[in-house]
């Protein structure tokens, strides 16, 4: 009896050591087909590489503006005069007649820092193009020491003084370095890493996703949605949980027709959150549905994250809590008007920036 159950008690042993074994090697083979899934895009990245780094010569840029550079880019001189010029052009409205005037005003120093500067943050601003428009400009803070991550948006209306502009019109006219000069004097950010995408590829990453989760604040009616065919068509979305496709995902995120653009700026923050809230999810089991997304993304987004970073950002942090909803507002940062040419625009209510430096601060911070 004693030696039956020294067999028996063999037999599981071995059953057990092999099963390990086979276990072991069967994720050291599906890790292998993923370093050679992900080597394989990896070397298709590298082809692009040139591309993405440069994919700001490929907008058209207004050849009006003198201090312009051939490929749009500002150029060197004017860029470092910029920076160091302490005089701009505030707008001073005078509603009766929508008359936009100009006086000189002096920049304060950012003497009080809004912002911890011992913070460990990751900025990575996110931006969609539609005919060359910034109409989505987001800013994801990840606050790597309180585990916190933040949405940010800035309205497309708002009005920069040094370009005399709207922001969402800086990109095509001056090029990617004077967007994101415009975006870091209004947010008081350093932009460590940048996502541009177009709409048709937001449409696709999503569909790859399986559809994204969202909660709409308040029940949706546009009868002036544009269509494919450059007419008009009727958005409707009740309030409550959905799962969007793609296609319905850019309807909710684009459309602002019976309320407000701020209202907008929230929902592309919820299209955001539910991507993140999808990816966040993945693990080894979803590798093919991740390499389907970064075929997408090598396809329609320049970037100047590679694949291995943004691998490592989805791992470090996926935990993180995440909060939507900042956006610039009026009245609360910002004030409305009209400019010269009866543009609807959108300026800060203190010229100097600190009122929204000390509200990113607060979000920052955590406060």
């Amino acid at each position: 009896m004693g030696t039956k159950n020294k067999k028996i008690k063999s037999f599981l042993i071995l059953l057990i050591t092999t099963f390990v074994f086979f276990h072991q090697f069967y994720l050291s083979e599906s890790n292998k087909l993923m370093e050679a899934k992900i080597n394989d895009l990896e070397g298709r990245l590298n082809n692009t590489n040139q591309e993405n780094v440069n994919f700001k010569d490929e907008v058209t840029y207004a050849s009006s503006d003198s201090f312009v550079s051939k490929n749009g880019i500002l150029s060197s001189d004017v860029a470092n005069a910029a920076e160091n010029e302490d005089e701009v052009k505030e707008p001073v409205i005078i509603k009766s007649d929508l008359q936009l005037k100009e006086k000189t005003i002096k920049i304060e120093a950012n003497d009080a820092q809004s912002i911890d500067n011992n913070i460990d943050l990751l900025n990575i601003l996110i931006f969609g193009v539609n005919s060359g428009l910034t109409d989505t400009i987001m800013v994801i803070s990840i606050n790597r020491d309180k585990n916190i991550i933040n949405l940010l948006s800035i309205p497309r209306d708002y009005w920069d003084t040094y370009y005399g502009d709207k922001i969402n019109r800086i990109y095509r006219k001056h090029g990617f370095d004077a967007f994101v000069k415009s975006v870091t004097k209004i947010t008081d950010l350093k932009i460590d890493k940048f996502v541009r995408i177009d709409f048709e590829g937001f449409i696709k990453i999503i569909d790859h996703l399986g559809g994204i989760w969202i909660y709409n604040e308040e029940d949706i009616f546009d009868k002036r949605y544009p269509s494919a065919d450059y007419k008009y068509e009727t958005y409707e979305l009740k309030k409550g949980y959905h799962n969007l496709n793609g296609a319905d995902a850019l309807k909710f995120a684009r459309t602002r027709h019976g309320d407000s653009d701020f209202r907008r700026a929230a929902r592309q923050q919820e299209v955001i959150n539910g991507v993140i809230n999808v990816i966040r999810k993945f693990d080894l089991k979803d590798i093919d549905k991740i390499l389907n997304v970064t075929k997408e993304l090598i396809t329609y987004v320049k970037t100047d994250i590679t694949i291995f970073d943004g691998l490592k950002i989805m791992a470090d942090y996926k935990n993180f809590d995440i909060k939507p909803g900042n956006v610039l507002r009026v009245p609360e940062q910002l004030y409305s008007t009209r400019n010269v040419k009866g543009e609807y625009i959108v300026l800060p209510r203190d010229p100097s920036l600190k009122h929204i430096h000390n509200y990113i601060g607060s979000l920052i911070n955590n406060n």
